[in-house]
């Protein structure tokens, strides 16, 4: 991948994370440009919105719209393949986000007795 789609694929999370639907949506088309692959751009933009989902929001329509756009694709002719793709960028990038991104996600590691105790103290627990 050269430095300038890098750079674009890091605009476009900037902008889905900043929640600005028009600057993502010109780096998603500017992506295509430099020959990036349309999966990486989807899941750059479905990495950033996921980082920052609120979880009181409701159901995460973002990414479906963003997968749905990936489905178009075998049945759409190739020059179109971007025009789905910017729209749910932008959707996304309008999206209502968290504040604060998502903590990660406890990692559990060691033996299965040991993972299986983990297991119930983390439901225990909420987590």
């Amino acid at each position: 991948m050269s430095d300038r789609a890098a750079s674009l694929l890091a605009e476009l999370e900037s902008a889905v994370r900043g929640s600005h639907p028009d600057r993502a949506s010109k780096a998603a088309l500017e992506a295509f440009d430099e020959a990036v692959p349309l999966l990486e751009i989807v899941r750059t933009a479905g990495r950033a919105f996921a980082s920052q989902y609120d979880e009181y929001a409701g159901a995460p329509r973002a990414l479906v719209a963003l997968w749905s756009a990936v489905n178009l694709a075998p049945v759409m002719q190739p020059r179109f393949h971007p025009l789905p793709i910017v729209q749910a960028v932008s959707f996304v990038a309008s999206e209502k986000k968290a504040e604060r991104p998502a903590k990660p996600a406890a990692i559990v590691s060691g033996e299965v007795t040991h993972l299986g105790r983990a297991f119930l103290f983390a439901v225990r627990a909420g987590d």
